[in-house]
């Protein structure tokens, strides 16, 4: 088939967004013709990787170039207007390149949010809107662990829940589209409130790697994880959602019930400091290292050495560096939300519920504590995370999904348009 994608982000190396929509470029171009528009500011990253002749064939780019910003707050609210912006161009061009070609449907990949609407739904081929997460909560009983500007963050992300949810594009989109794929299931809940029939929404993480990348990725430093003491890593942006301060509180409770180790934390952001400052103020400078993140061979050396990943995030989308963490055979304690509490279940990695702080802390350094006691139950469930990673994140079985979904969406848009004549 000949395939329009739609990605806001589509570049290899460069964060997880822009990795969800390359991923699915290079995954759907196994079988298919794929054509992708995309922000203009990835147009120098793609042609480094793909040089300039196949770039003009199969990308076509909307919006002016964006300077990066170092702040990472405001480069996430400038993000958002980013994609504002994009779905407001894409019709455009989509319209004249089909024009020029003639694609069988069209599929909208990133940004992965409901909150804002693609109107490709319009187009007279069949629409497929997704993986698109956003719609985990921020447990209320959390606010306290956050700083204010996280705090303040997550109120003006709940009005923007509340403002898209009367939006009618949105509503038009999710109802409209041949099929739509939710990043976790609050996402499909979000989608089945705003009118989408069940049987259109099928869960989908977008996160998978090819085959290749999976073997490279368990390839890059091997380490013996039976002895020594617990090694702990965590990674990607440090904002108060991802509950890092709950981590640095039961490691300390942990370290006083005679716990060692060592605590990676492999990311820079706007919480940097407050985080900083409490392991000062909890004694744990000497067992933890805060770097502001690792790149390429690097940070799969860390990850390969680590025996556990500790993120209990409190809103997250899909978990891009869980599932890398998983492939290195790291044993994951993730916090009952969002995407990674879908991700992870009890054979493959440890889920705390998000009660209050007090209990995901004392919970936290429990595990700790018996996985430490317990180096054959961590090796044995680390390898079992590994080999359910290299199953279910794999691009072969993402695309098998996709096709399926493709043909369903396929027949419903038969029957609409057979009702319509």
């Amino acid at each position: 088939m000949k395939i329009l994608l739609s990605a806001c982000a589509a570049a290899p190396a460069h964060g997880s967004e822009a990795y969800f929509g390359w991923s699915a470029f290079e995954a759907l171009s196994r079988h298919h013709d794929v054509r992708v528009i995309t922000s203009e500011w990835s147009k120098q990253l793609i042609i480094n990787k793909i040089g300039k002749t196949d770039t003009a064939r199969h990308f076509r780019f909307v919006g002016p170039p964006v300077r990066p910003i170092a702040n990472r707050m405001l480069a996430k609210m400038e993000s958002w207007r980013l994609n504002y912006s994009f779905n407001h161009n894409v019709d455009r061009t989509a319209r004249v390149w089909m024009g020029e070609e003639n694609f069988d449907l069209v599929h909208h990949v990133t940004y992965s949010t409901w909150r804002v609407a693609s109107p490709l739904w319009q187009l007279p081929i069949p629409f497929f809107w997704g993986p698109i997460g956003g719609g985990e909560k921020m447990p209320l009983p959390f606010f306290g662990t956050m700083s204010l500007q996280a705090r303040m963050f997550e109120i003006c992300r709940m009005l923007s829940d509340q403002l898209s949810c009367r939006d009618p594009r949105v509503k038009l989109c999710a109802t409209e589209a041949c099929a739509v794929m939710a990043s976790n299931v609050e996402t499909q809940k979000v989608l089945m409130r705003l009118g989408t029939a069940a049987d259109k929404i099928s869960v989908l993480c977008p996160a998978h790697f090819s085959i290749q990348r999976i073997r490279k990725i368990q390839g890059m430093g091997r380490t013996n994880k039976s002895t020594g003491i617990l090694k702990i890593f965590s990674g990607g942006s440090l904002e108060g959602r991802k509950g890092v301060s709950l981590s640095l509180q039961a490691l300390a409770k942990a370290k006083r019930a005679g716990l060692q180790f060592r605590y990676v934390v492999g990311g820079g952001g706007p919480e940097a400091r407050a985080l900083r400052i409490l392991a000062l103020k909890l004694n744990l400078s000497k067992e933890i290292q805060f770097h502001n993140g690792f790149d390429g061979h690097e940070y799969f050396e860390k990850l390969q050495e680590s025996h556990i990943f500790l993120l209990p995030s409190l809103r997250e989308n899909a978990g891009l560096t869980l599932i890398e963490a998983m492939l290195c055979g790291a044993l994951p304690i993730v916090a009952a939300c969002g995407g990674p509490g879908d991700i992870v279940d009890s054979d493959v990695g440890l889920k705390v519920s998000a009660t209050n702080p007090a209990e995901v802390i004392h919970k936290i350094a429990e595990i700790l504590l018996r996985l430490d006691r317990d180096r054959k139950l961590l090796h044995s469930m680390g390898q079992k995370a590994k080999k359910r990673a290299e199953y279910k994140f794999s691009s072969e079985n993402w695309l098998k999904q996709i096709e399926l979904t493709y043909a369903k969406g396929f027949a419903r848009f038969a029957c609409s348009v057979k009702k319509r004549r």
